[in-house]
């Protein structure tokens, strides 16, 4: 509604919404449900896009966006900062558009091994799946298998 470009990014534990500010993607503190929050403890949740499953929090390098011939641009100070600036940078897995489309995703919530009293607890999960557009569908429970 605003043409805003926003990312959602998953780490371990913790999601986060980033805003596109049209250079790079930031954290979006003005609101308290965009920013990162943490899953309760013995919740975990698996990402998949497009079906497949993704093993790295990031879906690719982002050094592959910096270039390193820009470094006679920059003071000896200031090199520091941007080295650990560039080791901050966020990049989501799942983009949602201004113009209503989404990276076709897939996200399974699921209690632990450790925090399911029953074995049984394990296999169930609540799903969130989002397919190129809105609305997203939350399908619960269901088994995983």
């Amino acid at each position: 509604m605003n043409n805003i470009e926003l990312g959602l990014y998953i780490d371990k534990n913790t999601y986060q919404f980033l805003g596109y500010d049209g250079v790079k993607w930031s954290e979006i503190a003005s609101q308290d449900w965009l920013t990162a929050q943490t899953l309760p403890e013995g919740v975990k949740f698996t990402l998949a896009l497009d079906d497949l499953p993704i093993e790295e929090p990031l879906l690719f390098d982002s050094s592959v966006f910096t270039n390193e011939d820009d470094d006679f641009l920059s003071f000896d100070s200031d090199e520091q900062d941007s080295d650990s600036e560039k080791e901050k940078q966020l990049i989501p897995q799942v983009y949602i558009l201004s113009g209503g489309d989404i990276t076709p995703f897939s996200l399974t919530f699921q209690f632990s091994d450790q925090a399911s009293l029953n074995t049984d607890l394990t296999t169930l999960a609540y799903r969130v799946t989002g397919i190129y557009s809105i609305p997203l569908t939350i399908e619960g429970p269901v088994l995983d298998d």
